[in-house]
């Protein structure tokens, strides 16, 4: 059992894949302190691990209620992503109607569709299949703490970059973020074709 825990909790770090998110994230908490940056870590990881531990226990039903393939998710997701890396371009502020940050909206992004994305729903979805919802959920719990302390060593990076350096890395993250969410746009719209 202990290895297949572990072999779930690899797999699924490397689909959650903390080191893509944190630049992203970065960029959208450049003036952020330290304290608000872990905050918004923490509860995007709690929201992640709230979506996929759902898709461990009721994913394939959920889906099938609502009648949403997984071309669809993809296509939806790859939309949140694409407008986050536009604006990260383009050098906006995710911002609320006061002009403060808005951290929830920032974790919840964090949270789903980018660490908790099409990918890793379905995988929690194979696993709980393959290996039980218990290895699973072990496997699920290890790899979530393992993004948090991943992500926040990266936070770090503002300290020794400075603003400058961040506004320069976001505006190139938002370019490769767009990207990624064409190619998730472009695999769901196949995936839709061919079936």
């Amino acid at each position: 059992m202990i290895t297949e825990v572990v072999r779930i909790a690899l797999l699924l770090i490397a689909i959650l894949d903390p080191f893509l998110a944190t630049p992203p994230f970065l960029a959208m908490t450049k003036k952020m302190k330290d304290k608000e940056r872990g905050k918004i870590i923490l509860d995007a990881i709690i929201i992640a691990g709230l979506v996929m531990s759902v898709f461990l226990f009721i994913g394939t039903p959920i889906l099938d209620f609502f009648s949403i393939s997984m071309p669809s998710f993809k296509v939806a997701g790859g939309i949140v992503i694409f407008i986050v890396g536009l604006r990260l371009v383009l050098g906006y502020e995710i911002v609320d109607e006061k002009g403060k940050k808005e951290k929830s909206t920032i974790a919840l992004l964090l949270g789903t569709p980018l660490l908790a994305g099409p990918a890793a729903i379905t995988t929690m979805i194979l696993t709980a299949h393959d290996y039980g919802i218990v290895s699973s959920l072990a496997g699920l719990i290890l790899a979530l703490a393992a993004t948090y302390t991943i992500m926040l060593l990266g936070s770090l990076i503002v300290r020794s970059i400075g603003e400058k350096g961040i506004s320069i890395l976001s505006r190139i993250m938002g370019l490769i973020l767009a990207a990624f969410a064409i190619e998730f746009i472009k695999s769901g719209i196949i995936a839709m074709l061919v079936f």
